[in-house]
């Protein structure tokens, strides 16, 4: 009797505890129907064995998290096979419960069934969500009627072989709908096939896309350049694309000539912004002042010319913008993916992975401090990296005179700021060391704590370690290195987080012998390159022994 009247009790704390102590299959499944409080009824659920009764709540009750806790048992008690899950999925009236049963389904095959036949697409989505077949999901991906199908098959794809990625460059050439095109070209590392979508592709927007994940930079310029000048397609996507493809560009000359020739309007004014050569830029002026008479009044070449003369004056005061008497700020731009300062119109690599700088300029003078420097680097000289960038370059600025200053990288913005002083820099703090020079950083890759040289004049990362080949591949890259020049290395994409922030960077495995002997330490596990300073602000910071990132 005291138990009946605990089980009736509107004391819920009391309700439940006397459901704890009751065994009887009978008196459960009358709680589990009528009980006035819910969390009575799911602990009375939760001691259900009788197949039947179980079903018939997962079926019929109105309140969705007591269905799925009666699936669940059955479940766990092992009553219930994937083919009787199923019909929760085809024959049931709760949408909760169907996506909650779906969601218990392992079956590759009723998955399969269901993402291809359902006449629900929330449910052909959650199955094909639940996929793992890869076939499976190239064959939605290909011949699915329903676009959003497709793309759905393509995010859910992992495998990265050769076939996987031929099979995507084919649906990324040759699918009616632009989204799926793009997620398709998205997934692809492989640099013969990005190229040949690149190049061929008819789809403008996609063809962006797969030039943004070139590692040729001199090609993807190109294309940029092509679809800036050449574009003629004009729907409601396309409009902008032009624009797009010239706020991509960092090609000067390039650049000069949108501006110069380009008649498309809003391209040219992206192009000026962009442009950093001032004989360029002084042609555009002179452009608008031949036509400065008042009947050009309000012509656009005039106005062309006035942002021009803007660009002019930003990029004189931008070039030795004396912030303070130790503080300067010095152009700064990236080319074929490693960063260059312009100092008296002169090209000089930033290179913090360079023990010694050197250069064609023997007296180098940063905030105002003089440098004698040499002019090679154990038989070294920027006719190396002359030729690499294909234009002159004064020398490389390594670490031996970056490591006096504060220094701030704002590839975003154009421009390094260099202080004798300590420069303000709000942000994530991350400890930075130093061997023989050389800057050394901690990150953490798969929860292991590693020790990386920080090389700003490596474009892309490295990590010497066996693990790295499971990672995603990206391709092999040809790499630029000024003291072997060209380099081939095969590439994979890595998680690698630094304090609280993960990038995602492209690692090779191997490097020539000349740099590898550094590594010879065995706590120095690789490179982190520049990628981490293209899309946000870093403060460099190694006589303080800390560096600063910015979002």
């Amino acid at each position: 009797m005291h138990l009946f009247i605990s089980l009736n009790s509107k004391n819920e704390s009391n309700a439940i505890k006397a459901v704890d102590k009751l065994t009887d299959q009978t008196e459960l499944a009358r709680v589990a129907r009528d009980s006035w409080s819910e969390k009575v009824r799911m602990k009375a659920v939760e001691k259900l064995t009788d197949r039947d009764t179980l079903l018939n709540i997962a079926k019929k009750d109105k309140v969705a998290t007591i269905r799925e806790i009666a699936i669940n048992v059955l479940i766990e008690q092992e009553v219930i096979n994937q083919e009787e899950l199923v019909l929760f999925v085809e024959d049931f009236d709760y949408w909760e419960t169907c996506e909650y049963a779906i969601n218990k389904l392992t079956d590759q095959e009723l998955l399969i069934n269901i993402a291809k036949t359902d006449s629900d697409y929330s449910m052909r989505e959650l199955a094909i969500k639940r996929i793992t077949d890869n076939e499976a999901l190239l064959e939605i991906a290909k011949t699915d009627s329903d676009y959003s199908m497709r793309e759905l098959a393509i995010n859910e794809i992992t495998d990265q072989s050769i076939e996987t990625q031929e099979a995507l460059s084919i649906i990324a050439m040759q699918d009616d709908w632009d989204t799926v095109r793009i997620t398709a070209a998205k997934k692809i590392n492989d640099q013969d096939l990005l190229e040949n979508i690149a190049n061929n592709s008819k789809c403008v927007i996609t063809r962006l896309n797969a030039a943004d994940k070139l590692t040729n930079q001199t090609l993807a310029q190109e294309i940029y350049y092509d679809i800036a000048k050449n574009n003629e397609e004009w729907d409601h996507f396309s409009e902008d694309y032009n624009e797009l493809a010239t706020k991509r560009l960092t090609d000067q000359v390039l650049l000069a000539d949108i501006a110069l020739n380009n008649y498309g309007g809003r391209e040219r004014e992206i192009a000026i912004s962009k442009l950093t050569d001032q004989e360029t830029l002084a042609k555009i002026i002179a452009k608008g002042k031949a036509m400065g008479s008042p009947m050009y009044i309000g012509d656009y070449e005039d106005d062309l010319a006035y942002m021009a003369l803007d660009r002019s004056m930003q990029l004189k005061r931008q070039h030795m913008t004396t912030l303070s008497a130790n503080t300067v700020n010095i152009p700064l731009q990236l080319i074929n993916g490693h960063i260059f300062v312009l100092l008296d119109e002169k090209l000089w690599m930033i290179n913090t992975g360079a023990r010694t700088s050197f250069g064609d300029d023997r007296n180098l003078v940063l905030c105002g401090e003089k440098f004698d420097i040499n002019s090679n680097y154990h038989g070294y000289s920027t006719d190396t990296i002359s030729q690499y960038i294909d234009a002159p370059c004064a020398g490389l600025i390594g670490a031996d005179i970056l490591n006096r200053f504060d220094i701030i990288f704002d590839i975003p913005s154009g421009k390094l700021t260099i202080s004798k002083g300590e420069l303000p820099c709000d942000g994530q703090n991350l400890k930075l060391d130093e061997f023989m020079g050389i800057p050394i950083i901690t990150v953490h890759i798969d929860n292991k704590e590693c020790q990386m040289v920080f090389d700003t004049g490596a474009q892309i990362s490295c990590f010497l370690d066996d693990s790295l080949t499971k990672y995603p591949s990206a391709g092999t890259l040809m790499d630029f290195n000024f003291m072997v020049g060209y380099y081939k290395t095969k590439t994979y994409t890595v998680p690698i987080s630094l304090g609280s922030t993960t990038y995602t960077l492209r690692c090779g495995g191997t490097l020539p012998d000349s740099i590898s002997k550094m590594f010879t330490i065995p706590l120095i596990k690789g490179i982190v390159g520049n990628e981490i300073l293209k899309s946000c602000v870093v403060g460099y910071f190694l006589r303080h022994r800390y560096t600063i990132s910015i979002k």
